[in-house]
């Protein structure tokens, strides 16, 4: 009979004992409705009282509050009515919530879910998911759209809801994406109250900023249904945000215009259709001498090459184009000429050619003499001791030439 095999040995280990093998891939049962009766027994045992609660939320260690986020949000914010997390069949129902207590009161919950998400930085993210699905069941939701509205601008002031989340849509923008909501009417009264609110909440001046900053000002006219978005102003100013209209219509020129100086920078060298792009865009942005001179320089500048004796070349055919703007019109010529000092100043590839460019719009006869010896006397603006030191030669050969005369 062969011998037993020797048991396996256990392998040494620090404290002299062996240790369990640990299993991997185990898979925990999920349990949203065992983390909404724990939330809500810690709401009861703290009388809801929203500093405790969140005190006692940071202790706690055995609640999965990354798992379970968008639960503790929708239970905290949204009464657990399954606005921003899966519905439950049977939900225990809040004594104290965003949604249901007085609008005064709105305010704590914000700084509940700020002192909250300083302690675990996971949520940040995730508030900013599950407004995103907020703003996806406001079909479901009409008669809490104002209330709706009032939590987001709460948030919005503290931070919480911004567009500055990698990976995310910002809320407002996400919206957008909703052709039902837009076209049903619901996303423009959402954008109406949350603005509203928001602007009540901080000023006129903060809104427009966190409008831009998120890149939603251009897009203002998108949350109206395609039939009614030629009412925006009208509706936006009945509602008390005419700054939103007035500071929309300049986001939808600068965009056009924009639009204009890319087509125009691929046109250059095609006198014909550049003339043509310009006459267009003059009544298109409704441009006077003077603004349809920069758009062209602003395309000139943008197409620049970047070494000197390119760039002087490039200038040189491209003059023509700027000529007859500026012949015999000083103030064309004036606001070139500090074009061309901003953006060489602004892009420091350009630094050290300001002068050269300079000459070659005095040589092509889009600057003048006068215009050029007025501005090296009187400007102060950015990078005038630079600019100024690389037309020192030139200035001296122009004044010799005057004098000579």
């Amino acid at each position: 009979m062969p011998p037993k095999p020797a048991p396996a040995k256990s392998l040494p280990t620090l404290s002299g004992r062996s240790n369990k093998q640990r299993k991997k891939n185990i898979v925990v049962p999920s349990d949203p409705d065992g983390f909404l009766t724990a939330l809500h027994d810690i709401f009861i045992d703290n009388d809801n009282d929203l500093k405790l609660v969140v005190e006692t939320l940071i202790a706690q260690t055995q609640l999965d509050v990354r798992r379970y986020a968008e639960y503790m949000f929708d239970y905290v914010l949204f009464d657990n009515r399954g606005l921003c997390a899966p519905k439950r069949h049977d939900p225990v129902t809040p004594q104290y919530s965003a949604l249901t207590c007085p609008a005064e009161d709105v305010q704590g919950f914000s700084s509940f879910i700020d002192t909250l998400s300083q302690r675990k930085p996971f949520l940040k993210r995730m508030i900013c998911e599950a407004f995103n699905k907020i703003v996806d069941s406001l079909g479901s939701m009409t008669e809490w759209i104002p209330r709706a509205a009032l939590i987001s601008a709460h948030l919005m002031r503290d931070n919480l809801l911004t567009s500055d989340i990698p990976g995310t849509d910002y809320f407002l923008s996400h919206l957008l994406t909703n052709v039902r909501s837009v076209e049903d009417g619901i996303a423009l009264q959402f954008v109406v109250a949350v603005l509203t609110e928001y602007t009540g909440l901080t000023s006129d001046k903060k809104a427009l900023s966190m409008l831009k900053a998120t890149r939603v000002i251009s897009k203002m006219k998108l949350f109206l249904p395609f039939t009614k978005r030629d009412t925006f102003g009208q509706i936006f100013s009945a509602e008390g945000l005419e700054f939103v209209v007035l500071e929309s219509d300049r986001a939808e020129v600068a965009a056009k215009r924009k639009a204009r100086v890319k087509q125009i920078k691929a046109e250059l060298d095609q006198p014909d259709a550049v003339r043509t792009t310009l006459t267009v865009a003059a009544t298109e942005l409704d441009l006077d001498t003077v603004d349809t001179a920069l758009l062209l320089w602003d395309a000139v500048a943008a197409a620049l090459p970047v070494t000197k004796q390119d760039i002087v070349k490039a200038v040189e055919g491209w003059a023509p184009l700027l000529a007859p703007f500026s012949r015999g019109d000083a103030l064309v010529q004036g606001r070139l000429l500090m074009a061309v000092q901003a953006h060489c100043y602004g892009e420091p590839t350009y630094l050290n050619f300001f002068g050269a460019i300079v000459q070659v719009l005095y040589s092509k006869e889009v600057i003048d003499e006068e215009v050029i010896m007025i501005w090296y006397k009187e400007t102060a603006a950015k990078g005038a001791t630079t600019f100024k030191a690389q037309l020192g030669g030139f200035i001296t050969w122009l004044e010799q030439a005057e004098e000579e005369e």
